[in-house]
């Protein structure tokens, strides 16, 4: 087993947390049409996932890159489930007005 340092874990691990949550707020910037900011963030997305993984290849017999590199993808979830509700990014408000008031509108 190839020694490591440290820190490497660690940086697996915000490399991860930092992918999954921009590709997680990319998606949505997708369903919302925005080809501008989905471009850049998957530019952003695709280089740090490439610097996670080539940290947790270098060190793939040591099962705490491993661990880092799992942590960090449930991690990222976690992370860009709470941007896109501190954003509101994947919400839409539909309102109805209905004239006729002797009909109930509801929602199910």
């Amino acid at each position: 087993m190839e020694a490591m340092a440290w820190y490497i874990p660690i940086l697996i691990f915000l490399a991860r947390v930092a992918d999954v949550s921009t590709g997680t707020v990319r998606m949505i910037f997708v369903i919302n049409g925005n080809r501008l900011a989905d471009a850049l963030l998957g530019f952003f997305e695709v280089m740090i996932w490439a610097l996670a993984v080539g940290g947790l290849i270098s060190f793939l017999s040591n099962p705490v890159a491993l661990v880092a590199y799992g942590g960090g993808f449930a991690a990222g979830t976690v992370v860009g489930m709470t941007i896109d509700r501190r954003m509101k990014l994947g919400y839409r408000v539909v309102q109805i007005i209905n004239p006729d008031q002797s009909v109930r509108v509801t929602a199910n």
